[in-house]
């Protein structure tokens, strides 16, 4: 699946997140915040690695594949894992 989605997400982006392999189910979401999940859940430890998830606001109803306390992975976002990503937050 290619994307014209550059590397830095914003808030206000939109997902047209698709559930696989029902093609059919589309919930459509606002990225609202980006945060670190280890500091989140307060399990960071000296020497690790930031990595960040976005909690999604859905307009209907949540896919399954959501998971509320952890959000979505940045980088399964980036990569179109759940689906298309319009960006328009950074637009002007």
């Amino acid at each position: 699946m290619k994307h014209s989605v550059t590397n830095k997400l914003s808030v206000g982006d939109l997902i047209k997140w698709q559930k696989y392999p029902d093609e059919q189910f589309v919930a459509v979401g606002i990225l609202f915040r980006r945060f670190d999940v280890y500091r989140e859940m307060e399990i960071a430890s000296v020497a690790y690695r930031p990595k960040y998830h976005w909690y999604i606001i859905f307009s209907g109803e949540e896919p399954d594949d959501y998971y509320k306390e952890t959000g979505a992975s940045e980088i399964s976002l980036l990569s179109g894992v759940h689906g298309e990503i319009i960006q328009v937050g950074d637009q002007k």
